[in-house]
């Protein structure tokens, strides 16, 4: 038998003994929330039994004291007092009525609404006798002949109702504590079953399953730690569950295997990765604090050459727009004035210039000697690859590098000089619009000195008009003063 089928019945056992049990605690924990209702009933219809008593005592307590000539202060609010105890007890009676199905208590509370009604009418009796001033008939009533009867027979009926309530309540507390005391017991024995058959599955299985277990464990405590490409193989002796972890452990032996070389592979990559981080943070690290083309250019190159494991490159710089457009050289790594290249290229000129045209890197491998020489102080050697990408900003070509070495250029390093390029794009427009501002604040500058000039002038043109004015004034003055003594000379 399976390990599975094994399982499936200790489970199916231990699930099917818990069904039975929900069922049967289900049905008991039904009945006792319906005893529980049928007591609360009960002892509601208890209390307006207790009602109808006490409000009935209340009724003859009030008829008695209209009997005894009472103050006139005090007859209505006997009257008063007689009335409501009277409307109490029928709403009991209603009440009753509506709760207790039982056909005896209905007889009950019929007969005790009959005593009710008839007992009222003889105190309406009273009432009217008791204006007429008849007392004697008014105490023959009330102490010998209905009156008594009635109260006395209320009073049994009323005790009656109370004493089946309490019959009631009681018998509806022993059942609950029946069907209580039942349901424990079921849980104790379910408990002491659930033990016994887990304890017998659990034996059952084991005694199957561990001598299988240990051929197993043996095998694979055999396996050699840090050795993951030469794993042991267990030999499947059985078809049950033991035989598929021994068949699935072998498969993970080849897996791990395999998985030991792929994290061979993986961590070159993390490697490669890492090291392509590193040096494009490096590479960005550079660029703070260069404001000029010159110096970028001249940085980049001298970094970047050496980095991919390259022997000679030229920066080229985009000038110039529309068919003035030209690429020119910038800056140099290991460059040779007099032998090699030129010093610009327009779209399209070159390879450098087609380059720059179709915005696309271009690599040549195995170059014929003659093409390019690399020179040192003890001699020279061709390069064997050259290397022209590139580096553009919103789809615009700003410049071009252009690489050469005595090996190839691996993916890797094509792949760092694309992320350089794309980033040195962004930083060369960032560049040329720090001078663009320059320029504009240096203008802005010039503009401001000459309207300081203009101002000054203008203030020494008002200084000169407020002296002419004065001297006027003073003229005028002058004038007047005249004027005026020449009048008074003539009047003399």
């Amino acid at each position: 038998m399976k390990l599975k089928t094994k399982l499936y019945l200790a489970f199916g056992c231990l699930i099917g003994l818990f069904i039975v049990l929900h069922f049967l605690l289900m049905i008991m924990m039904n009945q006792l929330n319906k005893d529980m209702e049928d007591i609360v009933k009960n002892y509601e219809m208890l209390d307006l039994a207790s009602t109808i008593t006490e409000e009935m005592n209340i009724y003859s307590r009030e008829s008695r004291g209209l009997i005894a000539n009472p103050p006139e202060e005090l007859k209505s609010e006997l009257q008063t007092n007689r009335e409501k105890a009277f409307e109490n007890i029928n709403e009991a009676l209603d009440s009753l009525q509506k709760l207790d199905s039982h056909e005896q208590s209905q007889e009950l509370v019929q007969r005790l609404q009959l005593l009710s009604n008839t007992y009222n009418g003889t105190n309406r009796e009273i009432d009217a006798l008791l204006k007429e001033g008849k007392d004697e008939k008014i105490m023959q009533i009330y102490w010998h002949d209905s009156g008594r009867e009635v109260r006395e027979e209320m009073d049994k009926v009323s005790d009656k109702l109370q004493t089946i309530k309490k019959q009631a309540v009681y018998k509806e507390l022993n059942h609950s504590n029946k069907t209580y005391n039942l349901a424990n017991k079921l849980i104790f024995v379910y408990v002491i079953v659930s033990l016994l058959v887990g304890i017998g599955a659990i034996m059952f299985i084991l005694r199957g399953v561990i001598p299988n277990l240990n051929k197993v464990t043996s095998i694979m405590t055999k396996v050699a730690y840090g050795r993951a490409d030469r794993l042991p193989r267990i030999e499947i002796t059985s078809k049950d569950e033991i035989g598929e972890i021994a068949l699935a452990f072998n498969e993970m032996a080849l897996a791990l295997e395999e998985h030991s070389m792929q994290e061979k592979v993986l961590k070159n990559a993390a490697e490669e990765q890492s090291w392509l981080k590193t040096k494009i943070a490096e590479i960005a690290t550079m660029y703070s604090g260069i404001d000029d083309l010159e110096t970028l250019a001249h940085q980049f190159i001298i970094k970047v050459t050496p980095m991919v494991g390259a022997n000679y490159g030229v920066f080229y710089i985009k000038q110039g727009n529309g068919d003035e457009k030209r690429f020119q050289k910038l800056a140099s790594y290991a460059y040779d004035h007099e032998r090699i290249g030129a010093e610009c290229f327009r779209l399209g000129e070159g390879l450098v210039g087609q380059c720059a045209l179709e915005n696309r890197m271009i690599l040549l491998k195995e170059v014929p000697g003659s093409h390019i020489k690399i020179y040192s102080g003890i001699g020279s050697a061709s390069a064997s690859d050259i290397l022209i990408i590139p580096a553009e900003f919103e789809g615009e070509v700003l410049a071009v590098i252009e690489l050469a070495s005595f090996k190839s250029f691996s993916n890797l390093e094509q792949l760092l000089l694309k992320e350089l390029m794309s980033n040195l794009g962004t930083h060369i427009t960032s560049i040329l619009r720090h001078m663009q501002v320059e320029i504009l604040l240096q203008e802005s500058q010039v503009f401001t000195e000459e309207l300081q000039s203009q101002s000054e002038e203008l203030q020494l043109q008002q200084e000169e008009l407020r002296i002419i004015n004065e001297q006027l004034e003073q003229q005028y003055k002058r004038s007047k003063e005249d004027n005026r003594m020449i009048g008074k000379g003539k009047e003399i």
